[in-house]
């Protein structure tokens, strides 16, 4: 009746009211679903849905679903701080080895690229592949990270792994190519650098960027 007539404030209010009056957690973590669930189709109402789902989660009575809404709704309102907790929490639930890998992936990119938190994202990619040891995405995340922070053997060892799970050769070139450079002019280990120079070479013997290195 109230969402038909448009009276939604009252009925918030009276569910709201509710959650005082409930018997047990289980009850209030469902009161806190219908507000968040009835909040979120308001003007504005985004915030104040996120908030009644922390709430459940507060209560220790959050699904994984509950979870998936909230990174959601923090997405849309570009809290990325706040997409930290959520991702964390959910991966303290979640069963599947490689769901909680694609979880700190997640986390990993909102590290990276939204709160410029380098050594936090090194820290999310790690765990991503404890999770799931050829992951390409965060074996490719945690070699350009070494590589940002002068990490160079940490690099190196990455682009190794990176290049196994490489199919096309013009992505194994670019990756032996650069795996050449770093261990010619950052780790002086000449042999190993000509080697695969050499293979990138094989592969592709009009590499510009091979020929000039």
């Amino acid at each position: 009746l109230y969402g038909k007539t448009g009276r939604h404030e009252e009925y918030l209010a009276i569910l709201d009211k509710r959650i005082g009056a409930a018997k047990d957690d289980s009850e209030k973590a469902a009161l806190y679903r219908r507000l968040a669930e009835e909040s979120e189709e308001q003007p504005g109402g985004l915030s104040r849905a996120a908030e009644y789902l922390v709430e459940v989660h507060n209560l220790g009575k959050a699904t994984e679903d509950n979870y998936r809404t909230l990174v959601r709704l923090y997405w849309e309102l570009k809290e990325h701080a706040k997409l930290v907790d959520v991702y964390t929490w959910h991966i303290e639930v979640v069963e599947r080895p490689e769901d909680r890998g694609v979880l700190y992936g997640a986390l990993g990119r909102v590290y990276e690229e939204h709160l410029e938190e380098t050594d936090k994202a090194i820290e999310a990619y790690n765990n991503m592949l404890s999770a799931d040891d050829k992951n390409k995405i965060g074996i490719t995340a945690l070699a350009r990270l070494y590589e940002q922070k002068e990490v160079w053997a940490q690099a190196v060892q990455m682009l190794e792994r990176q290049v196994k799970l490489e199919s096309e050769p013009a992505a194994q070139v670019t990756v032996y190519q650069k795996m050449g450079r770093l261990q010619a002019e950052k780790l002086d280990k000449l042999d190993e650098a000509e080697a695969n120079l050499v293979k990138a070479l094989e592969l592709d013997d009009s590499h510009v960027d091979t020929l000039l290195t």
